[in-house]
């Protein structure tokens, strides 16, 4: 039950596979108080023993739906178009 209402409260605002971006969006988003939930399928466990530009998985960042539309205003002036997945 409470992972249902955890899944609609919270949103896809940035995949990509460089962690330099979406480092710089997760603090841009935390310094506006804005809480972030971030992902990987491939495991974030990796990061630290892989070079930084490699770009092996996807990473994936969410935050709830009350602050969408501030964060993709956050994604959009920090991450090239080319870079969003």
């Amino acid at each position: 039950m409470i992972r249902d209402v955890m899944k609609n409260d919270v949103v896809l605002i940035l995949e990509t596979k460089n962690h330099m971006f979406m480092n710089l969006v997760k603090e841009a988003l935390e310094n506006r108080n804005i809480p972030v939930l971030l992902k990987s399928p491939m495991g974030y466990y990796l990061r630290g023993m892989l070079p930084i530009d490699q770009g092996f998985f996807n990473l994936r960042l969410y935050v709830q739906k009350e602050f969408e539309p501030e964060a993709n205003e956050i994604v959009r002036t920090i991450v090239p178009p080319e870079e969003i997945l």
